[in-house]
Protein backbone atom coordinates (compact mmCIF):
# COMPACT_ATOMS: atom_id res chain seq x y z
CA UNK A 1 0.00 0.00 0.00
CA UNK A 2 1.39 3.44 -0.83
CA UNK A 3 0.85 6.90 -0.01
CA UNK A 4 1.93 7.89 -3.51
CA UNK A 5 -2.01 6.54 -4.29
CA UNK A 6 -3.39 9.22 -2.18
CA UNK A 7 -0.46 12.01 -2.58
CA UNK A 8 -0.97 12.11 -7.18
CA UNK A 9 -2.93 9.06 -7.84
CA UNK A 10 -6.96 7.72 -7.76
CA UNK A 11 -6.74 8.35 -4.16
CA UNK A 12 -6.01 11.85 -4.27
CA UNK A 13 -9.39 13.39 -2.11
CA UNK A 14 -8.05 11.74 0.78
CA UNK A 15 -4.65 13.90 0.49
CA UNK A 16 -6.11 16.63 2.92
CA UNK A 17 -8.24 14.48 5.41
CA UNK A 18 -7.38 15.91 8.46
CA UNK A 19 -5.27 14.00 10.77
CA UNK A 20 -1.66 11.65 10.18
CA UNK A 21 -1.02 10.77 6.09
CA UNK A 22 -3.16 8.17 4.66
CA UNK A 23 -1.56 5.20 2.98
CA UNK A 24 -4.05 3.12 0.88
CA UNK A 25 -4.60 1.18 -2.50
CA UNK A 26 -8.01 1.70 -4.83
CA UNK A 27 -9.22 -1.02 -7.14
CA UNK A 28 -12.38 -2.01 -9.26
CA UNK A 29 -13.22 -5.72 -9.77
CA UNK A 30 -14.84 -6.41 -12.62
CA UNK A 31 -17.34 -9.33 -12.03
CA UNK A 32 -20.27 -11.32 -14.51
CA UNK A 33 -17.69 -11.04 -17.64
CA UNK A 34 -18.93 -7.42 -18.29
CA UNK A 35 -16.23 -5.14 -17.84
CA UNK A 36 -18.61 -2.37 -17.25
CA UNK A 37 -19.60 -3.78 -14.01
CA UNK A 38 -17.40 -3.39 -11.57
CA UNK A 39 -17.39 -3.11 -7.91
CA UNK A 40 -14.93 -0.65 -6.49
CA UNK A 41 -12.98 -0.57 -2.99
CA UNK A 42 -10.53 1.77 -1.13
CA UNK A 43 -8.73 0.00 1.91
CA UNK A 44 -6.09 1.91 3.68
CA UNK A 45 -5.00 3.29 7.34
CA UNK A 46 -3.88 6.01 8.57
CA UNK A 47 -1.78 6.07 12.01
CA UNK A 48 -3.58 3.29 13.88
CA UNK A 49 -6.73 3.01 12.47
CA UNK A 50 -6.97 0.61 9.31
CA UNK A 51 -10.10 0.70 7.17
CA UNK A 52 -11.83 -0.60 4.08
CA UNK A 53 -14.41 0.26 1.72
CA UNK A 54 -16.33 -1.97 -0.36
CA UNK A 55 -19.01 -0.51 -2.91
CA UNK A 56 -21.26 -3.12 -5.05
CA UNK A 57 -21.71 -2.39 -8.35
CA UNK A 58 -19.54 0.91 -7.18
CA UNK A 59 -18.26 1.62 -10.64
CA UNK A 60 -14.96 3.52 -10.51
CA UNK A 61 -13.01 3.76 -7.04
CA UNK A 62 -12.93 7.06 -7.40
CA UNK A 63 -16.11 8.51 -7.41
CA UNK A 64 -17.31 5.78 -5.19
CA UNK A 65 -15.25 4.21 -2.76
CA UNK A 66 -12.71 6.55 -1.65
CA UNK A 67 -15.29 9.71 -0.73
CA UNK A 68 -17.12 7.31 1.11
CA UNK A 69 -13.24 7.17 3.10
CA UNK A 70 -12.93 10.64 3.00
CA UNK A 71 -16.08 10.92 5.00
CA UNK A 72 -15.38 8.31 7.20
CA UNK A 73 -11.90 10.08 8.38
CA UNK A 74 -13.35 13.63 8.49
CA UNK A 75 -16.06 12.04 11.34
CA UNK A 76 -13.50 10.18 13.44
CA UNK A 77 -12.59 12.19 16.61
CA UNK A 78 -9.24 14.07 17.06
Amino acid sequence: MRHEVVTAGTGAALENAPGKPVYGKTENAEYDNNPAHTHSWFVGWQGDVAFAVFVEGGGSSTWSAVPIAERFLRALPR
